[in-house]
């Protein structure tokens, strides 16, 4: 197999299933999460642990609505089904709980 096989515009492989987006979305929540404990708790800065959570929660959530409404074989990409309006605002929702979170921590 070629590698302009691989990168051909027809092939399966230049669509993404929604599944794994959903989960580096875990991921990034998790390490979220981890980041927030070890700051406030290790570290002992003053962090608005209730507020970062919220936020942190608001991630899950999306990413549960995401699993609950699109089927786990969902693929994205050029003709995908899914409207790409949840799969923007999926990336939307990390960046700004990122930011958010950063915000909260005091280092804006």
């Amino acid at each position: 197999m070629m590698v302009q096989d691989l990168l051909a515009p027809g092939a399966a492989q230049t669509q993404l299933r929604l599944t794994t987006l959903i989960r580096l979305r875990w991921m990034a929540i998790v390490g979220q999460s981890a980041a927030v404990i070890v700051v406030a708790y290790v570290l002992h800065f003053p962090v608005p642990v209730s507020l970062c959570f919220g936020l942190i929660a608001c991630s899950a959530w999306l990413n549960l609505f995401l699993a609950f409404r699109y089927p786990a074989t969902q693929r994205l990409g050029p003709g995908a089904e899914v409207p790409a309006a949840p799969v923007e605002s999926t990336v939307r929702r990390g960046t700004f709980t990122v930011k958010s979170v950063k915000y909260c921590s005091g280092r804006t």
